[in-house]
């Protein structure tokens, strides 16, 4: 078992570490939450409304005096009454909103329950692992340097591995060293204890990261592990899973 200590970059968050290497995700913002997209309709993009196709923006051609804005008749005269002379009247499928109930979704913006996100709608950001905070640009220019570089260069190649999420060294370098800081990142509030620490198994790297929260008299441990596969020369896939369990 190797100690993140003894090579981690980021082995000193945040007592040891400049503020000016944590940086805000760019992908949640800071949230540490994205928008799950295997939950929202992609008909209406989550919004549960679509574009009415029998309509130009609510309107429709008047039905009185068909588009012309004057009235029927020889005798006649005046702008028709029924639209006012502007030729279009409101379309009564859509009230003249100009947009209709999604029926993909039933107008609800979701494809129902979601084993991804459990029906939230969104999900915590697989790029900060729920942090909100990145390693910065700097800090990243000294992992390349560092012995995680080289440990993951030197993983052998699993080229039949299929699972996990595919990413260059750049990205994978990013992933681990942003999984590494996590424990200090996220796990702030009501946290006794917090770790993480390295395996090296056969072909791959293991890293986990451990936290005990308070919950009033209860106490919980939080852990977060993350793999890593080199399936190429310059390949890797990363699997992120995560799981709690009361003290007993």
């Amino acid at each position: 078992m190797f100690t993140v200590a003894k090579w981690c970059p980021v082995c000193c968050f945040p007592a040891q570490s400049p503020a000016e290497e944590r940086v805000l995700c760019k992908d949640c913002g800071g949230t540490g939450r994205i928008r799950c997209t295997r939950w929202l309709c992609l008909t209406c993009s989550g919004t549960g409304r679509v574009a009415c196709t029998g309509c130009d923006a609510g309107r429709v051609t008047c039905s009185v005096c068909r588009g012309s804005g004057a009235p029927r008749g020889f005798f006649r005269k005046g702008p028709c009454k029924h639209c006012q002379g502007t030729g279009q009247e409101y379309h009564s499928l859509c009230d003249g909103a100009g947009e209709t109930g999604c029926l993909d979704c039933s107008g609800i913006g979701s494809e129902g329950e979601c084993g991804h996100c459990h029906g939230k709608g969104d999900m915590r950001c697989q790029l900060c692992f729920g942090a909100g905070l990145a390693p910065s640009a700097a800090l990243l220019a000294k992992a390349r340097q560092s012995a995680l570089a080289r440990i993951l260069k030197e993983l052998p190649s699993v080229h039949s591995e299929t699972q996990g999420e595919l990413l260059g060294l750049d990205d994978t370098l990013v992933r681990t060293v942003g999984f590494l800081g996590n424990v200090h990142w996220a796990f702030a509030a009501n946290t006794d204890d917090r770790e993480h620490e390295m395996a090296l198994l056969e072909n791959r790297i293991h890293l986990r990261a451990a936290a005990i929260v308070t919950h009033g008299q209860r106490l919980q441990i939080l852990y977060r592990f993350l793999d890593v596969i080199r399936t190429g020369e310059d390949a890797f896939r990363t699997t992120y899973r995560e799981s709690q369990k009361d003290w007993r």
